[in-house]
């Protein structure tokens, strides 16, 4: 990291025509409070032209005497570094990877370092992204990726320096990678907890409501955490909650189903749709109705496909096929038969839910699912399958379900199809013809 002092040197010279044009940074990122936090380094002597040469020296004398922070983890303070947003948006993955001394042995200091550069990079919170709160594409995690695990330190050893940061992208990093391969910690838990207590950042509230979608049943801070999130102003929040507390990890935890039947009529489309999907992960029949008057209202067309995902999730159960619920599966069927169909009813996505199974399962669910009969479920896919009302998707998404659940009466639905003489034959045809010569290859 000594050759900090010469990778600034060279790039304030690059960059001090810019720097010396304005009266101060006008580059920032996001602080706790959803304001700015200026970079460490002002230029308001610059500005003044009669301090120009005085100015340049200075700079220059700054940036020899600048080194990356002190070996001692205790002296390791991201802020003052010496370096400036603008400084930043002209380095390399490799600019940056060069401040390693070893990257076989990365330090404590070093890997606290690297990762407060984040502090430079632009939070995107973009309306047309419905679904996430997003940090812009950046060099500092294409150097952190080119780091061996193995070369790493142990995130426990500086985990408390991420989280005690001014910078939301740095505290963000921090609780998103507070999970391993054997989940999270009770001492990160804490740590987690503790922070949440106050924050107050979007951005770092949107890692921690996503990393930690699993952890309700195992802290309650965490429970009340992700209530709260249920009922935030931002609905960006309110849908990882909706995943949250619909997923089985939150199975029995109190006040999860609550959070998820109110999310099911949230005022935001995508809020909705995720908790009408997710709401099945929680096994509980009190979702079951709601579902319903989703599925059984043609207005809400729209919602079909996430409301029969919930369904699904319920009574069908795939991939894990444990599941088994009749009164949902009786929804189901209610569902695909109602008549007249339209190019709406049925969704051709909630139509495919039901067009894969877990091979090595599927038997031993069909022997506790007793209220299902495959045959009986095929004869409802071809009703759709021959209705000309039907939207044409829909129709070959369920052959495809026959495909599934009986592959020999599959194969035999070419004649019946040749048959067809609607606007959308021919698609129907083209589709399972294809799909037909696909099988049989696979079939050998």
């Amino acid at each position: 990291m000594k050759n900090m002092k010469k990778v600034l040197a060279a790039l304030l010279a690059l960059t001090m025509t810019v720097c010396m044009a304005s009266c101060g940074e006008t580059g920032g990122t996001a602080g706790n409070d959803g304001g700015t936090v200026q970079n460490s380094k002002t230029e308001d002597s610059v500005a003044e032209e009669k301090e120009d040469s005085k100015a340049d020296e200075a700079e220059e004398s700054k940036a020899e005497e600048t080194e990356a922070p002190a070996e001692t983890e205790a002296e390791t303070d991201e802020s003052d570094d010496g370096m400036t947003k603008e400084q930043y948006a002209s380095m390399t993955k490799e600019d940056l990877l060069a401040q390693i001394k070893d990257p076989e042995n990365v330090t404590v200091d070093e890997m606290v370092w690297l990762i407060s550069t984040y502090r430079f990079v632009d939070i995107n919170d973009d309306p047309s992204d419905v679904h996430n709160i997003t940090l812009a594409k950046n060099v500092t995690k294409d150097a952190i990726g080119s780091i061996k695990s193995s070369a790493r330190p142990e995130l426990s050893t500086y985990i408390d320096k991420l989280l005690e940061s001014k910078y939301p992208q740095v505290r963000g990093y921090a609780i998103s990678n507070m999970e391993s391969i054997l989940g999270v910690s009770s001492d990160n838990l804490k740590k987690a907890e503790a922070l949440l207590e106050n924050e107050e950042d979007p951005y770092v509230l949107f890692c921690a409501v996503t990393s930690l979608s699993n952890q309700q049943a195992n802290s309650k801070a965490i429970h009340d955490f992700m209530m709260k999130m249920a009922e935030s102003d931002n609905p960006k929040l309110r849908l990882r909650a909706a995943i949250s507390c619909g997923t089985s990890w939150s199975k029995g935890v109190e006040g999860c189903v609550e959070a998820e039947l109110k999310l099911m009529q949230d005022e935001d489309a995508e809020v909705k749709k995720t908790a009408l999907e997710y709401c099945g992960g929680l096994n509980d029949n009190k979702v079951i109705e709601p579902l319903k008057a989703v599925l059984m209202d043609p207005e809400q067309h729209k919602f079909h496909s996430s409301a029969m995902k919930g369904i699904a999730k319920l009574w069908y159960d795939y991939p894990a096929m444990e599941n088994t619920n009749e009164e949902a599966y009786k929804v189901a069927v209610e569902y695909l038969t109602q008549t007249p169909r339209t190019e709406n009813v049925p969704n051709f996505s909630a139509v495919g839910e039901y067009g894969n199974l877990t091979k090595d399962k599927y038997e031993a669910w069909k022997g506790n699912a007793s209220y299902f009969d495959a045959s009986a479920f095929c004869d409802i896919m071809e009703d759709i399958l021959k209705d000309p009302d039907a939207n044409w998707m829909a129709r070959t998404s369920a052959y495809k379900v026959i495909k599934a659940h009986d592959p020999e009466r599959f194969k035999n639905l070419g004649s019946v199809i040749e048959g067809f003489d609607d606007a959308k034959a021919k698609q129907v045809l083209d589709s399972y013809n294809r799909d037909l010569a696909a099988f049989l290859e696979k079939e050998g």
